[in-house]
């Protein structure tokens, strides 16, 4: 098994506040050279009604964005699981897929990871996370002319792929 050297992070959400709802993680890992490794991406949907129990919000503009595109969100919600063990399970792949200094990469990372995946952790006293605050990375800070456009809009890891993509391209280019 591989371990990989950047991840890009992107969550599902029902809100755009600290604290909201994610519905779904998604990880790609990639390296800088050019290679995604998309047999080893994880996508994990996260229960709805198990992630407003533990008191994370919505907000109804983002609802109506998700009631817009059909049935998308409601494809997240099959299999999902319950908040903790998603996050159980996102940080297994992390432990067994990368390195231990991988760099984790978001499309504003003070969105996926500070504001929806980092409030859902500080819910479990018992649960660390998976990565160092030196090790976050924004998209965003690369300045691109462009991004690319994801296969599958609104799926974690098609968003992740795309993500990744430009990251290549940054510094490859």
């Amino acid at each position: 098994i591989m371990s990989y050297p950047e991840v890009v992070v992107d969550v599902e959400t029902m809100g755009v506040d600290a604290g909201s709802a994610p519905i779904a993680i998604g990880a790609v890992p990639f390296d800088r050279e050019g290679e995604i490794y998309e047999a080893s991406t994880h996508k994990v949907g996260i229960d709805f009604d198990d992630v407003l129990s533990h008191g994370c919000n919505i907000d109804g503009g983002t609802v109506g964005m998700w009631m817009e595109h059909g049935d998308l969100w409601l494809d997240l919600q099959e299999d999902a699981v319950s908040l903790r063990r998603a996050l159980e399970e996102f940080n297994s792949w992390c432990e067994f897929y990368l390195q231990d200094e991988a760099l984790f990469w978001s499309k504003g990372n003070e969105f996926d990871i500070g504001r929806i995946l980092r409030p859902c952790y500080d819910i479990f006293d018992d649960l660390d996370f998976p990565w160092h605050r030196r090790r976050l990375r924004c998209l965003r800070t690369l300045e691109l002319d462009e991004y690319t456009y994801p296969d599958t809009l609104h799926d974690p890891v098609s968003d992740g792929v795309a993500h990744a993509k430009d990251v290549i391209r940054y510094y490859n280019d």
